[in-house]
């Protein structure tokens, strides 16, 4: 017996500039908000990202930092009990970390910059648990401009921006000057994680 088609989703559209705002959260115990941008410079071996989610109505955010390459230890930070920045801002204080995300021109062109007391491990699967090893200081001071056309995804509140990445990362005494790709991803809604099993690569 022949089976109806698969629907044919709705085409996709190019992000709007007015989408780089925050929104406003509806009462869903699992509205979140995030902003995730990741970068790579192969030439110096390195590699990392940083996500701000924020919870508006669990009053919490988390935010997540991590630094990578060949033969290095994974430099991470881990908070998920981070205080909500303030209305239109997201810039986010606590006990060892500073961090900021700045759009400077919409669609075109954001900034991060990140002050922080990382984590340093030999096994990254140690980051599954709790949390122990050598503390590290870590620094972004990047900058992330738009390089390719963005992506909405149909049918969902989210988009993408393939990017050029460059600036400057420190992690511990070392000082890298990053020129490399990237992208950045910024969505909201509804977002309950823990009702699934995947795995994600990009």
């Amino acid at each position: 017996m022949p089976s109806d088609p698969a629907p044919t989703p709705p085409p996709a559209e190019p992000a709007r500039a007015a989408d780089e705002a925050r929104h406003e959260p509806t009462d869903e115990e699992l509205w979140s908000e995030s902003w995730y941008l990741d970068f790579v410079d192969v030439d110096r071996g390195l590699g990392g990202y940083v996500r701000l989610g924020l919870y508006p109505n669990l009053g919490t955010a988390w935010y997540w930092a991590c630094v990578v390459g060949p033969d290095r230890p994974l430099v991470t930070v881990i908070d998920h009990e981070v205080p909500l920045p303030p209305a239109r801002s997201h810039e986010v204080r606590t006990e060892g970390l500073w961090a900021d995300y700045t759009v400077e021109t919409p669609l075109d062109h954001v900034s991060v910059g990140v002050e922080a007391f990382a984590v340093g491990v030999d096994d990254p699967a140690l980051v599954y648990g709790e949390l122990r090893g050598e503390r590290v200081p870590l620094g972004f001071d990047l900058e992330w401009e738009t390089d390719g056309g963005t992506y909405a995804y149909p049918g969902v509140t989210r988009y993408e921006v393939p990017c050029r990445v460059h600036g400057e990362v420190l992690v511990g005494a070392e000082r890298f000057e990053v020129d490399g790709h990237g992208q950045r991803d910024h969505s909201w809604g509804v977002r309950d994680w823990w009702s699934y099993g995947w795995s994600w690569t990009a």
